[in-house]
């Protein structure tokens, strides 16, 4: 079946939309727009189409918005979803929210669009790879897949509330690591403009001596080295670049375990979704595997999908990723022969939110940690650049006041 890039404009909203759909021929797709309430402005073969990227294609790649704002967003969801509000009415609602920021608007009407067509919201989730990372995205299909669309978004929340939580706490951290790169910053320019005007035998060459190589010493250096961590920072936080920066999470001490746990956690309240929900066990793994928000995790977990397409049982398939302790596994095992999968699935998952709400507050203590490391780091640096600076000054001083060769 052909595949057609539309253009249509919603009745319901005056928006204009953009997409593709399969139909038979172009009469075929005119006639399913209308009927779906779109006024079809034009329609393109896929095949005859320019392959260029649409400019409303670009600015959702580059589309972002704070936690706090993504955890309403989810919130909302849920809210209306619960009260039995269609999807078509819940994302309209949501399209005319001026208070909600331009992405998140731009992330509703294109699920709003998707609604419309019968096509899955997951898949507008997918054009907005910024805002929304896989294992979000794979939390929210496996809500589609499971009929649970309320709770998922409800944890999809809960979620984004956690990190939000944890990252708001980083201005400790932050202001420490400030307060000694100030330090280091003060210190550099101190001494030798000290010597220099003792040199000449006036102090008030000091001040413009001080200030002459702050701007030249001092500052230059910060801002050679702020832009390179940005650098750094931009570079692994690139969706391309997930497995990279994943993997450099995973061998970080106590934000390793945070992540890992994390990853687990999502799986197995996911994967008791799909169950509780009748799901047959390779389509739940299959569902629930992409909730997993870290690549290593995830590719552990498919790995052993073909154990559970071959019979063996959950327990099993758990044990052989190596990600899961025995309790778990042997909670499992026991929910299978007892017939309460679901059951047991919902107590490691519940067991495994425990152990991750300490991990976070192991983490927070963590980041203040950090900060106050970096403190000492940079402040002892200041030091031996005083000490440096001061001793070498004097010596230089001395040698050019007795004049000795």
């Amino acid at each position: 079946m052909p595949t057609y890039r539309f253009e249509a404009v919603d009745e319901t909203t005056g928006r204009r939309v953009l997409g593709t759909l399969q139909a038979s021929d172009e009469q075929s797709l005119r006639q399913l727009l209308q009927a779906r309430g779109f006024v079809v402005q034009q329609i393109v073969s896929a095949a005859d189409a320019p392959q260029q990227s649409q400019p409303v294609d670009r600015r959702a790649e580059r589309a972002t918005a704070s936690l706090h704002a993504r955890a309403v967003f989810f919130r909302q969801l849920a809210t209306l979803f619960r009260a039995g509000t269609n999807p078509v009415n819940a994302l309209s609602q949501m399209c005319n929210q001026t208070s909600m920021p331009e992405s998140l608007q731009a992330v509703a009407r294109a699920m709003l669009a998707n609604a419309h067509l019968g096509q899955p919201l997951s898949q507008a989730l997918e054009g907005f790879p910024r805002l929304f990372a896989p294992h979000v995205v794979g939390m929210f299909r496996a809500g589609e897949l499971g009929g649970s669309l309320d709770i998922i978004c409800d944890e999809i929340a809960a979620h984004y509330e956690q990190e939000h939580s944890l990252w708001r706490k980083l201005w400790i951290p932050r202001l420490l690591v400030l307060n000694g790169v100030g330090m280091l910053m003060l210190v550099i320019p101190l001494f030798p403009a000290f010597y220099y005007a003792m040199a000449r035998g006036d102090l008030s060459l000091f001040v413009q001596r001080y200030l002459q190589l702050l701007l030249t010493r001092s500052v230059p250096l910060f801002l050679l080295t702020a832009p390179v961590a940005g650098g750094i920072w931009w570079f692994l936080d690139q969706p391309a670049n997930r497995r990279w920066k994943d993997a450099l999470v995973m061998r970080l001490p106590v934000f390793g375990s945070l992540n890992r746990q994390r990853a687990v956690t999502a799986f197995l309240r996911t994967l008791h979704r799909m169950f509780s929900a009748g799901v047959p066990a390779v389509s739940a793994w299959e569902a629930a595997a992409p909730s997993a928000g870290n690549v290593y995790v995830r590719e552990k977990l498919y790995e052993v999908l073909p154990l559970i397409r071959q019979g063996q049982g959950i327990d099993r398939a758990l044990q052989a990723t190596g990600l899961f302790d025995w309790e778990t596994v042997s909670l499992i095992a026991a929910g299978q022969q007892s017939g309460e999968i679901a059951g047991m699935l919902d107590r490691a998952a519940g067991y495994h939110e425990e152990t991750l709400r300490e991990r976070y507050q192991r983490a927070s203590f963590a980041l203040v940690r950090l900060g106050c490391l970096a403190t000492l780091i940079l402040g002892g640096a200041a030091m031996i650049w005083m000490a440096h600076s001061y001793f070498s000054g004097m010596f230089r001083f001395v040698d050019e006041f007795f004049g000795t060769p």
